[in-house]
């Protein structure tokens, strides 16, 4: 064999190799996708153990109904006050970062379990999950950004964001028919402390930093605004802080909603309530990855996805199905039509649940080139912030149905907003058809050299 026929095999050889390097790293994406929803999912089955079982778990603990609905506060304060210093994880590696989440989760499940019937300790073990979920909630979008292709961001967010949904869900039925009297509580907090442990030994393999190459041309981007920047620009610009409040509302108000549903729904007692949270969440679940798709295709054949076209469809949606069940509920007739209250509940949860990975996507187009953890780590601090308080103020004692009045008007003001002043600007998918177009012409360039 020849010098030149050996430099041409070593070439063949090395294209080969990276053939395959691309096809193993393409599979790769949706191993991390497969065990970050994992994670999402096992964290959020922890964030609502004590909700469904209010009256068990002050009985196992002997303490007042407002220390248990502290267990699940924690979660919105510890993101508040500690949002910000994790994105500097984030910035320094992805992986790192989502293996301490996962291994904090595991450690929160088993404190809640080792304490026993010792409040403190599960006041500790939620804590701590309420830290790992730091490491979850701005992931979806950093994880699609860095390892998914442009047409496939929308759909591999979605599918994260739905996987915390959906445990929020496993959560409320598991806790609702396994303890049916406080004595059960220990044991079902043991096997919730094995659930929250599944993704910890798979995420030492799954779990990597970045692709060898750039999944995008976004993520290629070395200019994009830093942290501290990005965050003051959020605050101070009006323009912004608009848009980042009036969306990450709708988040809030999802939350807040499924927190106070037994209160609104009573009468119905944990296991319709468990069920109803279930249609809520299955409807939206479907809806938003149906959506999500849709987009994706758009984008495929390089065309700009309509975003505004869904989120005005979802926000009219769960403006007019919250208004009917607050309408039911103000007369009474929830008890004796509780098919329609699950039709309602259905359309609530495709209105309010596929709103939200959209209007992500639709923050995310807005606010580029600022970094996209950062951002969507901010609109998570305004979910948080007002989830908080609305699941504060709808508690009250007394205030009955019209908790949900107050989440009808908190809508109100941000459908007007929504349907006639928001826009998607969408500055990313422009920057990266301009850089696929200057990548085309570079290589039809270099393809004529060659001749």
């Amino acid at each position: 064999m020849g010098e030149q026929d050996r430099e041409q095999s070593l070439i063949q050889h090395g294209q080969q190799q990276q053939r395959d390097l691309a096809q193993n790293l393409e599979m790769r994406r949706w191993f991390i996708l497969a065990v970050f929803s994992l994670f999402s999912f096992s964290n959020a089955s922890g964030f609502v153990t004590f909700s469904p079982i209010i009256q068990q778990s002050q009985d196992f603990y002997n303490v007042s109904q407002q220390d248990i609905l502290w267990l699940a506060n924690c979660y919105y304060l510890t993101y508040t006050f500690l949002a910000i210093p994790t994105l500097y994880f984030f910035r320094w590696r992805l992986d790192f970062s989502l293996i301490i989440g996962v291994f904090l989760n595991a450690l929160g499940g088993w404190l809640r379990y080792i304490g026993n019937d010792q409040y403190s300790f599960a006041i500790m073990g939620q804590i701590v999950l309420s830290i790992a979920q730091l490491f979850i909630l701005p992931a979806p979008v950093f994880i699609a950004e860095r390892w998914f292709g442009m047409s496939e961001r929308v759909t591999a967010t979605g599918i994260m964001y739905f996987g915390n949904v959906l445990g929020v869900s496993f959560g409320f039925l598991t806790s609702v028919y396994y303890v049916t009297d406080s004595s059960k509580l220990n044991t079902y907090l043991f096997y919730m402390a094995i659930c929250l442990s599944l993704a910890a030994p798979l995420s030492i393999f799954v779990f990597k930093n970045q692709p060898t190459k750039p999944a995008n041309q976004s993520s290629s981007n070395t200019n994009k605004i830093d942290v501290i920047q990005t965050v003051k620009m959020i605050f101070t610009n009006p323009k912004i802080l608009l848009i980042t409040v009036s969306l990450s509302l709708y988040l809030g108000i999802s939350w807040t909603l499924i927190s106070i549903i037994d209160i609104l729904l009573s009468d119905y007692g944990n296991e319709q309530i468990a069920l109803i949270g279930l249609c809520i969440n299955v409807s939206g679940t479907i809806s938003g990855t149906l959506t999500t798709y849709l987009l994706d295709k758009v984008m495929q054949k390089g065309q700009k996805p309509n975003y505004d076209l869904y989120l005005r469809l979802f926000a009219t949606i769960s403006l007019i199905s919250i208004f009917i069940f607050s309408l039911m509920l103000q007369l009474g007739l929830q008890d004796n039509n509780k098919v329609i209250i699950y039709m309602i509940c259905a359309f609530i949860g495709v209105g309010f649940q596929a709103f939200i990975p959209i209007s992500a996507q639709s923050f995310l187009e807005n606010l580029y080139p600022m970094h996209e953890v950062t951002c969507f780590t901010t609109f998570n601090i305004f979910a948080n912030i007002l989830g908080f308080i609305g699941n504060i103020v709808t508690s009250i004692d007394g205030i009955g149905t019209a908790g949900a009045w107050i989440l009808v008007g908190m809508i109100i003001p941000l459908y007007i907003y929504l349907v006639f002043k928001y826009k998607t600007n969408c500055a990313r998918f422009d920057y990266e058809i301009n850089q696929n177009e200057k990548q085309k012409q570079i290589d039809q360039v270099s393809s004529y050299s060659a001749y």
